[in-house]
């Protein structure tokens, strides 16, 4: 699978303080860091590549929240409510006020 495996991305929708949906979304591309990870079956090691490597152009689930968090387009509470990992999410908001 790793060697076949070119991305994945996932999306979901939360209201928006206008009323509206703004989409969040985790991509991951699988660089040679991730092949390694899904090869030994490391697949926490992932998240952490996806954490760091901004610039291959992968994200998280909970920065894109905080992204939009940080732009005032959705509530903090909304945001740590539907992420997959709350309490992280919280402690990033947290530290950026």
């Amino acid at each position: 699978m790793s060697e076949s495996l070119l991305g994945v991305i996932a999306q979901g929708l939360i209201r928006t303080t206008e009323g509206g949906r703004a989409a969040f979304h985790d991509t991951l591309v699988n660089t040679d860091a991730c092949k390694d990870d899904i090869q030994r079956e490391a697949l926490d090691e992932v998240e952490v590549v996806m954490e760091l490597s901004i610039f291959d152009g992968m994200v998280t689930s909970n920065q894109s929240l905080q992204a939009i968090v940080e732009a005032e387009r959705v509530e903090p509470e909304n945001a740590v409510a539907v992420s997959l990992k709350p309490n992280e999410l919280a402690q990033a908001l947290r530290s950026q006020s």
